[in-house]
């Protein structure tokens, strides 16, 4: 696994210092990786561990504003003009006056909503802060975490779906440390995929590279079927990963060895070789979950305090679903089509109710300019609340809840803050293949098909609301518009 060498520092001694000279920075930015490993690994348990409600998130967060400002007063910031950085701007200040009203009565509710914008902080201050240096630095050690990941994640989903009652939980929470959340394990795949297809050798001719890539195919196969069979979201999200990466990806024959390992994976689960009797996945049956038919449009109903969330089952949130190449094909089916499965076709009619209705009171009514804001309860607001102790609070698409809290102006800085993001990329990516700069144009293609499976997979569930997908998120906005900025101005044409 190659990703080349940083390019060496200039031997003369610069007048102006860089941010990732200060030992603050570069710490900062360690820092944030580690903490991007945690969510990665240990999911939604790691993003517990810490005082509520300051979460590890926040408390790395508020060190890299320490480190920002540091590096404001000594150095020069890697500043320059970006129509996204003023679009990221205003999408974060409208999600600020959408936010401070609700404070007082809300709470800690309304700050936790506003994380959805908030987070665009961690975006700003890679922006910010990297060179080019730096940013292939940490892309190289990203690589050796992702590889280390397609072993773990069996390993964790053995641990989680057997041993559950034994992994601690973090102070202050019921939530174990370990949380295998299917949708997050998915995405997290999906940007390994990108980074064993768009790095590596142009061509596979040693054999040790050859096998230690088909190695890696096997569990990254096991990780995309099981996935793939219990969450539609995240099927579709490495569906999108791959669309990405065959239009952008410059070293196509770094496919063959992955192609290789799930060709064979394929095989010997179409040989009737039932993977979760070996205990490498969920229980193979589970009792179907009943949606709950939507409340009519009425009154809004009165918010109540809404306690913290309990722990989710074993099985994962779109539970009922086993792990056979049948669920598989129903999921892919179900997304564009009808299913003869109650389970996915009675969530597939919640949802869409829902998201209907948010369209409807925003598009076609009252809250059309202001939204809901951030802090109320959507679920309990909008009357599809199916949780006795109203733990859910967002629409399983964080789409629609931009929506329904922003209103359409939100709404609309949204979509073109993300499709301006793509097609700058997009550009970059190509500026960079024509400048003979291998190792940026591979950056910028890794960051455009992760980003795709976020974009995709947070269709479907709440990802961005939460720290362990929010702030991988925005630190991979922050990536992209660093490669943006390193277009070299006679390829930004």
């Amino acid at each position: 696994m190659t990703v080349g060498t940083p390019q060496a520092p200039e031997v003369a001694q610069r007048d102006v210092l860089e941010p990732t000279d200060l030992r603050v920075v570069r710490l900062f930015l360690l820092v944030l990786g580690t903490l991007l490993m945690g969510y990665a690994f240990l999911g939604r348990g790691f993003a517990h561990l810490g005082i509520p409600p300051v979460y590890l998130g926040e408390v790395v967060l508020g060190f890299g504003l320490v480190a920002t400002a540091v590096a404001a007063m000594r150095t020069r910031l890697q500043i320059s003009r970006s129509s996204l950085v003023i679009l990221l701007g205003l999408f974060m200040l409208l999600g600020l006056i959408r936010t401070v009203p609700y404070i007082p009565t809300d709470g800690v509710n309304a700050l936790r909503d506003a994380t959805m914008w908030g987070y665009g902080v961690f975006a700003l201050m890679l922006f910010a802060l990297l060179d080019r240096n730096w940013l292939l630095r940490l892309f190289r050690l990203y690589g050796y975490a992702a590889v280390a990941f397609l072993f773990w994640a069996p390993v964790a989903y053995f641990i989680f779906n057997h041993y559950s009652t034994s992994i601690p939980t973090a102070p202050g929470s019921d939530i174990q440390i370990l949380f295998v959340k299917n949708q997050d394990m998915a995405v997290q795949t999906a940007g390994a995929i990108a980074f064993l297809v768009v790095v590596g050798t142009p061509q596979i001719r040693r054999a040790v590279d050859f096998l230690w890539r088909f190695a890696v195919a096997l569990p990254m196969s096991w990780m995309v079927y099981t996935t793939g069979s219990i969450t539609r979201g995240g099927l579709a999200a490495v569906v999108a990963c791959l669309a990405v990466l065959g239009v952008t990806a410059g070293r196509t024959r770094n496919w063959l060895p992955l192609l290789s390992g799930a060709v064979l994976f394929a095989v010997i689960v179409t040989s009737n070789v039932y993977l979760p009797q070996l205990g490498l996945g969920p229980p193979p049956v589970s009792t179907p979950v009943s949606q709950p038919t939507p409340v009519q449009s009425g009154p809004t109903p009165s918010l109540t305090p809404t306690p913290t969330p309990v722990a989710a089952p074993a099985t994962a949130p779109e539970s009922g679903r086993s792990v056979t190449t049948t669920q598989w094909w129903e999921n892919v089916a179900s997304v564009f089509s009808s299913s003869g499965d109650s389970n996915l076709e009675g969530t597939k009619q919640f949802r869409l109710a829902w998201w209907g209705k948010i369209i409807d009171y925003t598009f076609n009514g009252q809250y059309f300019w202001t939204g809901k804001g951030f802090g109320i309860n959507l679920a309990d607001a909008d009357g599809f609340q199916p949780t006795a102790d109203h733990s859910l609070r967002e629409p399983h698409n964080s789409h629609l809840s931009v929506l329904a809290r922003m209103g359409v102006p939100g709404f609309v800085l949204w979509i073109l803050l993300q499709a301006g993001f793509a097609l700058f990329l997009l550009r970059a990516l190509l500026a960079h293949r024509r400048a003979g700069d291998k190792q940026l144009a591979a950056v910028a293609a890794w960051v455009l098909a992760f980003w795709a499976a976020i974009m995709v997979n947070t269709s479907f569930d709440p990802y961005l609301e939460g720290p362990q997908g929010g702030i991988w998120f925005w630190a991979l906005i922050g990536l992209g518009l660093v490669v943006i900025r390193l277009v070299p101005r006679r390829q930004a044409t």
